[in-house]
C-alpha cells in the first residue's frame, strides 16, 4: 500500500469453496464480506458460482481501489487468486479483474509476521476465539446442500479475521505510541543532562 493513500474503506472478506485447485474444477460456493466503517455487507451461498462471483464483483467495484483495503486470512495466497481465476474462466463475463488486484491489501495470515502462520495461530496469540470449523467442514457441508451452515463459518470467519485485525492494529499502535515516548524521554533527559 502507498503511504500517501488515504484509506477510507475497510474490507474484511472470506471465501469458500469445494477444494483447492481453482483451475481443475474446484469452484466457490461461499462469499461473505464485510466493511468495517458502515454498515454495507455481503454475504452469498449457494452452487451457483456464477451468480455468487458476479454478485460480489458487483458488490466490491462500488468501491475505490485509491481509497479501500481488503483484508483477509491468506487472501494473497488463496481468495483473491481462486476469485481471479473462476472469473476468468466464466462465460461472457466483461469485468476488468485488474482492478480486484489493485486494492490495497492487508493479510493477516501474511502481513503480521515474516512468517505464515494461520488465523486461528494469529486468534490465539491474541486472546481471540478460535474458528468454528475448517474449509474440509464446509466442503462436506456443500456435498450435503447445508449453504445455511457453509455462510455461517464464512461469516464468523469474516468477523475473527476483522477481530484479528483490529486487535492486531491497536497492539502494534500501542506499542509505536509506546516507543516514541521512550524515544521522547530520551531525547529530553539527553537535553536536560546537556543543559547543565
Amino acid at each position: 500500500m502507498k503511504k500517501e493513500q488515504k484509506i477510507k474503506h475497510q474490507l474484511v472478506l472470506d471465501i469458500e469453496t469445494t477444494g483447492l485447485n481453482p483451475w481443475y474444477g474446484d469452484k466457490i460456493t461461499c462469499i461473505c464480506a464485510k466493511d468495517i466503517d458502515s454498515s454495507n455487507k455481503f454475504s452469498i451461498c449457494s452452487d451457483d458460482e456464477i451468480d455468487i462471483i458476479f454478485k460480489f464483483i458487483e458488490w466490491i467495484y462500488q468501491y475505490s481501489v485509491q481509497d479501500t483495503m481488503i483484508i483477509t486470512a491468506n487472501g494473497t495466497q488463496f481468495d483473491i487468486p481462486f476469485i481471479l481465476t473462476r472469473l476468468s474462466l466464466c462465460p461472457a463475463n466483461d469485468w476488468n479483474p485488474e482492478k480486484l488486484l489493485n486494492f490495497a491489501h492487508f493479510d493477516v495470515d501474511n502481513d503480521i509476521t515474516k512468517k505464515r502462520i494461520s488465523l486461528n495461530d494469529i486468534a490465539s496469540i491474541l486472546s481471540l476465539e478460535q474458528k468454528t470449523s475448517n474449509g474440509l467442514q464446509a466442503i462436506q457441508w456443500f456435498k450435503e446442500k447445508r449453504y445455511g451452515d457453509i455462510k455461517e463459518y464464512c461469516w464468523n470467519d469474516v468477523l475473527l479475521t476483522e477481530k484479528v485485525y483490529l486487535t492486531f492494529r491497536m497492539v502494534k499502535n500501542a506499542v509505536l505510541s509506546n516507543s516514541s515516548s521512550d524515544k521522547s524521554e530520551s531525547f529530553n533527559k539527553g537535553y536536560e543532562v546537556n543543559q547543565k
